[in-house]
Formats: structure tokens, C-alpha cells, sequence
């Protein structure tokens, strides 16, 4: 790779991660994919930045991304900051230097268990942080699985697997069967599946609780940021600078941006940011002590003349980054004129990088700071958010109606099938026929209203919805047919919320299946081995 200079440079993009984007070459791996995706036949090459030494590490200099495009420079500047988090810079530094499946094995299943305690620690540190009497007894809770459910949950099957091979298959050679070691391998495969899950739910909360837990490590991440930005202003005088923060990292920009003087160089060359996947509004609403609101962190830019405008993005289907809703009471003119956010269509929280849409937003957005439009892109994406559905979007959303109904008949069979289960375990059917007939048929028929209310209701609030201004509901389907009566952004909210809602009933089945099948195979596996 050679040098590049940021001095001729018409854009810098400083990007921030979020969680699991822990090394620069896979940012920049992801953004070459979303690059090219974008625009197939755009220029651009890894270089070195020899004027950015806080991106330096012991693996070797800083390096970036060089666009080039119109016959401008476009820089992108990874940023990797999570190590308030021990786990997440041992990955870093293990994934950097020893790439491939060794390390994939080392993330799943050593590194997890031994650096639990220090997030349990700092799930404690956040208790005081959080408001209210129920948001700590919720934030003690998530400490106490990192203190006790998920060691234990690691550890039982490790040991499992560990004695089943060590002892049933390697030593037992009597009574060596070939189909337990087939049912071992699906049973590890499993075992790692579940374990990446686990590992993605407790690496973003691991790093919410490191930053809003230890002082200490959020103010010397925050501070590195700081350092990096006033160091990119200087080899880049002449350059728009853009601070592009995904997930954790949208919380980290935008609160360490607060931190600038108003001395400072910024104040002539004003800043824009760019947030994607934000929980900062569900982050600031649990920590308020901690995290400020998107409402007062526009007020302060506005105030501090420090952001010339701040856009946010977001994937229908991301359960963590959802739309901001800034609005500005005093003066709702200038908080257009300042923010707008859009929604980027469907999809899920991560690899936003590798996101050729993402990478077009972005492009938009420059090229509107650039020509001084950018008040008028915050209408346009007001405009697209009430513009009612596409032909191939009411297809979409016809076809996300008949899944989500097909899973909940999915669940209520594996519900009815669990029951059969217990009843041939437990002998449920035993202890009612005690109490006569008439109880059995009573509990029987109790059963079956209770399950087809739950069931109705549900279908009846995913496929039905109110319309503004009235208290009738209106059928989906009918919707689908006849949409005139439903305004275009209640459309837009529809199809946004069985986007997320089919992904995270789609999950949730999975992993319950998942977990169903570990469980028939531990019994099969535990019943064959020790026979």
C-alpha cells in the first residue's frame, strides 16, 4: 500500500463501528463490498495514512480507504475504539493476527467465558446510571446473567461435549457406533450456532454497560475520537469533514463531538454527521444521566454552532437503530434545517457498511452539504417518509402477512406438541383424570378459548390497523386492494413494523427450534452413549 495525503482531499469520512466491527480491514473489507454494490465501476484503494498517528497499533500503520470519483479524493478513515470492553479488543488483536477459523473457535467459545466478570461489573456500575426503580432492577438482571446464566450455560456445554468425546467416542472402541458421532457433530454445530446468538446479544449489551458503566473508559474513548477528528482537521484543511458513527458508535460521536470548543477550528468549518442504527434515543432514555437526548444533543450543536447538519438512517428491520424523531418545539423550522433522518428500507442491524443503499444515502448527503441543499434533502426524505406504497412494496407486505400468520400456527404446533411431551413425561393427564371427567373436559375447553383469544388477537393486531383520526380498524388485505384511505406514512409505519416484526418472530422461532432440537439431541446423545 502506498501513502496518501489527506491535504487534497474534498471529503474525509471518519467511521466509527459499532459492535462486532472491531478491525479496520473488515470495515473497510465491508465498505469495498458496499462501494461496489453502489457503483461497480468506482475507483478506489487502500492506502496508508502517515498523518494519523493515533490509528497507529502494534499491527502496523493507519490505513484508510482513497475514493476517487468526479475528479475528487474521497477519504475513509476507520476508527476502532470498544476497548472499554476487554473481549472485544482480544478479538481485534486475535481476528488481526491470526485470521481464519482458529480465531472464529477462540471467539466462540474460550473468549466468552473469561471476560464475563468484567461485565458484570460494570453492569453494577450501571445500576445507578439507570432511571427509575424498574430500569435498574432490569439493568441488575442483565449483571446476574453475565454473573451466573451465561457461564453456566457456556460451560455445560463445553463439559458436555468434552466428556462425550473424550469418553463415549475415543476410548469406548467396543462399543463404537458410527451414527453417535454424527449426532455429536450436529449436536457441536448447534451448540455454536446457539453460541454465536448468545455471543451477539451479550456483546452489545457488554459494551452498552462498559460505556455507560466505567467513567474512565468512556472519557478516554471519547477523547481518542476527539484527538482524531482535530488531527484529520489538520491534515485536511480543505476537506468536508464526516463523522459517520454506526450502532454504539452513533452514541460515542455524537456525545464526544459535545466535548469540542468553541475556539476551536470547527467553529468556521462546521462538522456533518452521519448516524446509522442508532439506539441513542432508547440509550438515552434508560441513562439519562449518562446520555443525552437526541432533543437536547441537536439543541447544543444548534447553540455551539459545532454541526452544520445531523442525518440519521435507519433499516426497517434493525431492532436496535430506529428513527430518532427530533422535533424541536421552539423552533421546529431550524431543527429541519439542521437534522432529517430516513429510512433506508428493510434489512437487519449489522454489516450497514457492506449496505450498497447505505453508500448512495451517503453520496446523496455529501453531494447536498456540497451544493448547501441539505435543508432541502431533510424534505425530501419528509416527502418519501408519506408517500404511500409501490406496487412491488404491497406485494412485499402481502407476502410478510401470510409468513407471520404461517409462524404463528408454526408456534402454536410446537406449543401443542411440547405439551403432549410433559403430559407423556410428567403425566399431566393422570393427575387431572383425579378429579373426575367434568374437570377434564372444564380445564380442556378453558385451554382451548384461552389459545384461540391469544391466537385471534394477535392476528387481529398484526394484520388489521387503526386508521388516524378514528377508532375503526381496517384489514391489511383490504388495505393492500384499496389503499386511498389509509395516508401514506401510516402506510410507510405499516410496512416498517411487520418488517421488524417477521424478523424477530422469524429469530425467535429459530432459536426456540434450535434449542428444541439441542435438547432431543442431548437426550438421544445421552441415551446412546451411556447405554
Amino acid at each position: 500500500m502506498r501513502d496518501a495525503s489527506l491535504a487534497s482531499a474534498a471529503t474525509v469520512a471518519i467511521v466509527v463501528h459499532g459492535v462486532g466491527d472491531h478491525t479496520s480491514g473488515r470495515i473497510l473489507q465491508k465498505a469495498i463490498e458496499g462501494l461496489q454494490g453502489f457503483a461497480g465501476n468506482i475507483a478506489n484503494e487502500e492506502v496508508i495514512l502517515p498523518h494519523l498517528p493515533e490509528l497507529e497499533s502494534v499491527f502496523g500503520p493507519a490505513t484508510g480507504l482513497e475514493i476517487k470519483a468526479d475528479q475528487k479524493i474521497h477519504i475513509i478513515v476507520p476508527v476502532v475504539w470498544s476497548r472499554l470492553r476487554q473481549r472485544a479488543a482480544n478479538e481485534a488483536d486475535f481476528g488481526q493476527a491470526y485470521p481464519g477459523p482458529a480465531s472464529r473457535v477462540y471467539k466462540r467459545l474460550l473468549d466468552p467465558i473469561f471476560y464475563l466478570i468484567p461485565a458484570f461489573i460494570n453492569g453494577i456500575r450501571s445500576i445507578p446510571a439507570a432511571s427509575g426503580a424498574m430500569r435498574r432492577i432490569l439493568v441488575g438482571i442483565i449483571a446476574l446473567i453475565y454473573a451466573i446464566i451465561a457461564p453456566v450455560f457456556l460451560f455445560s456445554g463445553f463439559l458436555f461435549v468434552c466428556y462425550l468425546a473424550t469418553y463415549r467416542v475415543t476410548l469406548d472402541k467396543t462399543n463404537f457406533v458410527w451414527w453417535r458421532v454424527l449426532i455429536l457433530l450436529l449436536f457441536c454445530w448447534l451448540l455454536d450456532w446457539l453460541a454465536g446468538k448468545v455471543s451477539i446479544v451479550l456483546d452489545f449489551v457488554g459494551d452498552v454497560v462498559g460505556y455507560v458503566g466505567s467513567k474512565k473508559h468512556r472519557r478516554k474513548a471519547e477523547e481518542r475520537l476527539l484527538r482524531i477528528i482535530r488531527a484529520t482537521a489538520d491534515a485536511a484543511p480543505e476537506a468536508q469533514i464526516l463523522v459517520i458513527g454506526h450502532s454504539l458508535g452513533s452514541v460515542l460521536v455524537t456525545q464526544a463531538i459535545l466535548q469540542l470548543k468553541k475556539t476551536e477550528e470547527f467553529t468556521r468549518r462546521q462538522l456533518v454527521i452521519l448516524t446509522m442504527g442508532s439506539p441513542l434515543k432508547s440509550m438515552s432514555w434508560f441513562f439519562p444521566s449518562r446520555i443525552l437526548s437526541p432533543e437536547r444533543l441537536l439543541v447544543e450543536f444548534r447553540n455551539r454552532n459545532l454541526v452544520s447538519f445531523w442525518a440519521n438512517m435507519w433499516r426497517d428491520a434493525d431492532v436496535v437503530g430506529r428513527a430518532l424523531g427530533i422535533t424541536d418545539g421552539q423552533q421546529p423550522e431550524d431543527a429541519v434545517k439542521k437534522f432529517g433522518e430516513t429510512s433506508l428500507g428493510d434489512g437487519t442491524h449489522p454489516d450497514y457498511w457492506a449496505d450498497p443503499r447505505c453508500w448512495k444515502a451517503v453520496v446523496n448527503y455529501l453531494d447536498a452539504v456540497a451544493n448547501e441543499t441539505v435543508s432541502d434533502l431533510g424534505f425530501e426524505w419528509t416527502v418519501t417518509a408519506h408517500s404511500t406504497l409501490t406496487a412491488e412494496e404491497k406485494e412485499e407486505l402481502s407476502l410478510i402477512l401470510a409468513k407471520r400468520t404461517n409462524i404463528v400456527f408454526l408456534s402454536c404446533g410446537v406449543v401443542v406438541l411440547t405439551f403432549l411431551y410433559l403430559d407423556h413425561v410428567w403425566h399431566w393427564s393422570s393427575w387431572l383424570a383425579e378429579f373426575g371427567g367434568f374437570v377434564r373436559v372444564a380445564v380442556g375447553v378453558l385451554s382451548g378459548v384461552v389459545g384461540f383469544v391469544l391466537v385471534a388477537k394477535y392476528l387481529l393486531l398484526t394484520q388489521t390497523v387503526s386508521l388516524p383520526g378514528s377508532t375503526r380498524r381496517v384489514i391489511l388485505h383490504d388495505i393492500l386492494r384499496e389503499p386511498s384511505e389509509v395516508p401514506g406514512v401510516t402506510q410507510r409505519k405499516l410496512l416498517a413494523r411487520n418488517r421488524i416484526g417477521y424478523f424477530i418472530e422469524q429469530s425467535c422461532f429459530r432459536v426456540v427450534c434450535a434449542v428444541g432440537l439441542a435438547a432431543v439431541l442431548v437426550f438421544v446423545l445421552w441415551k446412546g452413549f451411556t447405554v
